[in-house]
C-alpha cells in the first residue's frame, strides 16, 4: 500500500526534509504506520537537532532563503552538517 497524499484531522508528523512532500497530516489512527511505512520505503526522518538546523539554513526572519528552493534534499542536509544520507 503507496501512503496517500491526501490528509484530514488536526494529528500531523513532519518527515523532512523530502524532495516531493515537505510535511504529511494525518490522522492519529493512522499517523504511526505511515510514518513506518515511507521510512520502510527510503523517507528520511531529520532528527530534533537537524530541524533545528534547516531551519537556520532555509529561513531569515522567518521568510523561506530562496536559494535552497528546488535544491536536491541531499544537499540541503550536507549544509546543515548532516552525514546521515537521505533515504
Amino acid at each position: 500500500m503507496q501512503p496517500s497524499a491526501s490528509s484530514t484531522g488536526p494529528a500531523s508528523t513532519t518527515i523532512c526534509p523530502a524532495p516531493r512532500e515537505k510535511e504529511i497530516i494525518a490522522v492519529d489512527a493512522i499517523a504511526d504506520m505511515l510514518k513506518f511505512c515511507m521510512i520502510k520505503n527510503g523517507a528520511y526522518e531529520a532528527t530534533g537537532d537537524e530541524i533545528t538546523a534547516l531551519e537556520g539554513l532555509l529561513l531569515a526572519d522567518g521568510k523561506p532563503r530562496t536559494e535552497w528552493v528546488g535544491k536536491p534534499a541531499a544537499r540541503i542536509l550536507e549544509a546543515t552538517s548532516t552525514r546521515r544520507q537521505c533515504g
